[in-house]
């Protein structure tokens, strides 16, 4: 059987969705983010601040501390496309 392993939100490509696993610090459930739930990262930074979407809509802005401090299992990772732009051919 194939484990996803937990990663940090800031980890993940912007697009992904994810399940939150671990919150490793309690102001997270402040900001109406709880283990069990879904999330969307609309924007993120390796190691660095991340924005992302709950499952109401509402966006939350997270600071690299915040961010590195969710854990969550990727449920969906969008493909990163190459577009090569040729002209004149």
């Amino acid at each position: 059987m194939n484990q996803v392993e937990d990663v940090r939100v800031n980890e993940l490509p912007s697009g992904s969705v994810a399940r939150v696993s671990r919150l490793l610090i309690g102001r997270l459930r402040d900001l109406g983010i709880m283990e069990g739930s879904l999330i969307r990262v609309l924007f993120s930074t390796p190691n660095g601040p991340a924005i992302v979407e709950t499952g109401d809509g509402r966006p939350i802005v997270l600071d690299s501390d915040a961010a590195s401090n969710l854990l969550v299992t990727p449920l969906s990772i969008p493909q990163r496309h190459r577009y090569r732009h040729r002209y004149g051919s």
